[in-house]
Formats: structure tokens, sequence, C-alpha cells
């Protein structure tokens, strides 16, 4: 339990720094096209994690010898397997993500992104995994103040919506296969982030070429370039790495929820970094989302559980007497 309430706290510094994300992002396709962003930003997060990986393998490497095992596990199958799909997945959750941000306002795209909480549990139950009746309930309550934070009430569905649906589940399906491959396959963490990085980047770069190509300068690059250090490095290197090795002590509907704070602190930012109004209906949203993800990690059963229990016990007592 306190294993998961720290990963939880780790997990919320995820989503403040994806919450500022937004707002860089929002800066970066101002300059240069969405998939430049994405083939740059994930080029930046693979140099920045590479050492963290190349330092903990050597040092690895140097304890295995010592116990005469040579085992090195980082070219495994499931790990080059395993982070192409989780690359595939954050390489097109992130571009379709930009593509959506150059079409609707910061609010709706940080909206319908988030949906990926609903989406999650959904695809869970088709492979029987099930969560607390509590879970399901702050999912509900949780999309219900995201709502309200990112649509101030008023929200049109268009046709290019469907954009950022694509980007809400493909994050989902990111989500669960981390939660697979660290849980079931019993992965490294930051291994399977780096992996899935430099596919990110390879295949954002490869579909650059074709797409963006002509329409991207030097100048914008340079413009873009401090708000892609930050969406590479800070966002991207450290916080996928981060939300890989917390994804090993938190289920993955409940991770889905606490990563939706990113809504709300995107929000915040918004108000203090580019000067935007919070309306009454913004502040009631956030409320309302801290508040499930608080009513997700409270062990209901168990306490449901133990009050049953206790109640037998003493009527058991009375009996007795």
């Amino acid at each position: 339990m306190k294993k998961q309430v720290f990963a939880s706290s780790i997990l919320l510094l995820v989503s403040v720094i994806w919450g500022l994300a937004f707002v860089f992002q929002d800066i970066a396709i101002k300059y240069i096209s969405s998939f430049t962003i994405s083939a740059i930003r994930f080029l930046f997060a693979s140099i920045a994690l590479a050492p963290v990986v190349i330092y903990r393998h050597c040092h690895k490497k140097k304890d295995d010898k010592e116990e005469g095992n040579n085992k090195n596990n980082f070219f495994s199958k499931d790990l080059l397997v395993g982070g192409l799909i989780c690359g595939l997945m954050l390489c097109a959750g992130g571009v379709l993500q930009q593509y959506g941000l150059v079409y609707h306002t910061v609010g709706k795209t940080g909206f319908i992104t988030t949906s990926y909480i609903l989406i999650i549990p959904i695809i869970s139950l088709f492979f029987k995994k099930y969560s607390s009746w509590n879970t399901y309930l702050a999912v509900v309550i949780a999309m219900c103040g995201v709502y309200l934070l990112c649509t101030d009430g008023g929200l049109s569905f268009e046709w290019s919506d469907s954009i950022l649906f694509g980007s809400a589940f493909s994050y989902a399906i990111q989500i669960m296969c981390v939660n697979y491959l660290v849980n079931e396959k019993h992965l490294d963490p930051v291994d399977l982030s780096l992996v899935q990085l430099i596919y990110s980047s390879i295949i954002s770069g490869i579909i650059a070429l074709f797409v963006d190509k002509g329409q991207v300068t030097w100048e914008g690059v340079l413009n873009a370039t401090p708000s892609l250090l930050y969406i590479g490095v800070i966002s991207a290197a450290i916080g996928y790495t981060l939300q890989n090795v917390t994804q090993k002590y938190i289920p993955e509907t409940i991770a889905g929820l606490i990563m939706s704070l990113e809504s709300v602190f995107s929000l915040i930012f918004g108000v203090f970094v580019l000067k935007q109004e919070m309306h009454t209906a913004e502040l009631i949203g956030c409320i309302i989302i801290f508040s499930a993800v608080v009513l997700a990690q409270l062990p209901l059963n168990e306490w449901i559980k133990v009050h049953k229990e206790n109640k037998v016990f003493t009527k058991s007592e009375v009996k007795e007497k």
C-alpha cells in the first residue's frame, strides 16, 4: 500500500509535467508541423535517456560478472516487440494530439484526449480484468469533471474530433501495454521507455520526410527548440520513464485516472503562463477530477470487509454473554 501511495505521488508529478507540456506543444505547432515535432521530440528524449540506460547496464553487467551471470536481456524479443507496440501507440497518440491542436482549442483537445480514462476500463473488461466499483464510479465522475474543465459547459462535436479520439485510443493502448510488459513480462521499465522512444522517433521521422517535406525551415526548428527540449527531455524522457516505473505498483485504470489530472494542470499553467482566465465551471471541474482520483485510491472494499467482520465478531460476543 505504501508503494502504491508513493507511486501515485510520482505519477501526480508526471501529470504536472504533462500539463505544462500542453503549453509548449501549442507554441511549437506555430513553427513546425506535427510529425516533425514528434520526430525531434522523441529524438531529444532518446538522447537524454540513453546515457542513463547505458550506465545502468554497465553496472548491471559488472554485478552479473561477479555473480557468474552473463545473461543480457536488453535485446530480448519481448523488449524489442513490446517496445515497438508502445512506440507506435506513443507516436500515434502524440501526433494526433498535435494535429488536434491545429483544429481545436487546448481545452477541447485536453477533454477528448483525456477520454482514455474511459477507454481503459472498457477494453480491460474484454480481457476479464476488473476494477473495484469505486474505481468505475471515479472514472465516470472524472469525465464529468474533465467536461466542465475543458469545455466550460459547452461542447460541439465535429468530424475532426475523430483525430483526438484516435489519440485517446492510442494512449489507452500504450498505458495498457506498459502495464502488461512491466508486470506480466517483467521488463525493465527504464529500458522499455528508451526502446519505445527510439521507435517513436524513427517512425515519426520517416513519416515526416514524406508528409512535412518542404514545410519545415531551420528558422522554424530553432524557434521551436526551447519548447521541443521541454516536451522531449522533461515531458517524454522523464515523464514516460516515470510512468513506466510507477505502473509496476498501480493498476492501469487508476494510473489513467491520475494521469488525467494533466488536464487540470494544463488549465492552471494556461492561467499563469498564458494569462488565460479560469471560469467557475473550470474550477468546479478541477475539484471534481481531484475528488475522483482520491475516490479511486480509497480501499473501500477492504474497509467494508473489515466493518462486516467486526460486526460479525461483535454479534458473536453478545451471544456468548
